[in-house]
């Protein structure tokens, strides 16, 4: 039988989109429900987050699980800042990384995860910072 798929985290529900992905609500409260500062901190957050996985791949490729651990501390806190939860905990296994068993195969694992989920959360700010008042 196929392994168990891990369970979801169990965040709250709220406006636009699946919080498990992210929940913009976080990050325009932080903002003071500004639409453009949220969209601008947001999208600033997809750009640092891919370069950070980029630096991941590149540092496990290396063997470089130091590296990896602690690009991982570095991005766990702005993917909560900007309420992607999920990501943010992926970010903290990254950091937690222990040193025996096989640390290489579960970062790479992890690392995976990560790159479907920032799809998700690149879809998810697309659909929810674009406001009728654009031109």
């Amino acid at each position: 039988a196929a392994p168990a798929a891990p369970p979801r985290p169990a965040f709250k529900a709220t406006l636009g989109g699946d919080p498990a992905v992210i929940d913009l609500s976080i990050l325009a409260k932080l903002l003071g429900y500004h639409p453009h500062k949220v969209r601008k901190f947001a999208f600033k957050f997809l750009h640092n987050a891919q370069d950070g996985l980029a630096q991941m791949e590149r540092a496990l490729q290396k063997g470089d699980l130091a590296g990896v651990r602690e690009l991982g501390h570095r991005l766990k806190s702005p993917a909560r800042t900007v309420g992607a939860l999920g990501m943010g905990e992926l970010m903290l296994q990254l950091e937690q990384l222990p040193a025996d068993g096989m640390p290489e195969r579960a970062a790479a694992a992890i690392l995976a995860q990560l790159w479907v989920l920032l799809e998700q959360i690149t879809e998810q700010i697309m659909t929810n910072t674009t406001f009728a008042d654009d031109n």
